[in-house]
């Protein structure tokens, strides 16, 4: 499972160990070192490039990171609880299955695939916010394709979907009691 970034990041309490060694040149010729150094981060704000490219502006750091935790998290109660409504839909048709209308059925199952088609949405939305971006370069111009991997500081945050989804599912439930 790919690693995600979490609803909200932290300061990076230790120093970014330098990795990558670019050749001197223009911007864009070290451009693919500085992304894997950093973590797709900018190093002032700490601002993800998924916070970014989602949004469309620059410099909002914090506004973006708060709308990074809010769409995450929206978008994980929404899977959690689409799910559970597919799963009750599922569960009435088979419950029906002897005593109801072939087109009640059918209808049933419909709404279902229908639910799993919103959910696929979400799917996408979180994809967004994957910690390795899917344009990211595989090598840089430093020649070295072993230091391209995140910076610890960032590694150590970052979460699996199940983690993201256990834990709407436990604000779910928590909102149910209260």
């Amino acid at each position: 499972m790919k690693a995600y970034l979490p609803p909200a990041t932290h300061p990076w309490r230790r120093k970014i160990e330098r990795q990558h060694l670019p050749i001197e040149g223009s911007y864009s010729s070290f451009r693919p070192c500085v992304r894997w150094e950093f973590g797709f981060s900018c190093a002032f704000c700490l601002l993800h490039e998924a916070d970014v490219m989602l949004s469309g502006a620059e410099g909002w750091g914090l506004i973006l990171r708060g709308k990074r935790r809010y769409w995450m998290e929206r978008c994980a109660d929404r899977l959690v609880g689409l799910a559970k409504l597919e799963s009750r839909l599922l569960d009435q048709v088979v419950e029906w299955a002897d005593g109801r209308p072939l087109d009640e059925l059918l209808d049933r199952l419909e709404l279902a695939r229908e639910l799993r088609a919103i959910r696929d949405v979400f799917y996408v939305k979180l994809a967004a916010y994957q910690a390795l971006p899917d344009d990211r370069d595989s090598s840089c111009r430093c020649k070295h394709t072993d230091h391209c991997h995140l910076p610890s500081v960032l590694s150590e945050q970052t979460v699996n979907l199940g983690d993201l989804l256990e834990q709407a599912n436990e604000r779910l439930a928590h909102q149910n009691v209260s």
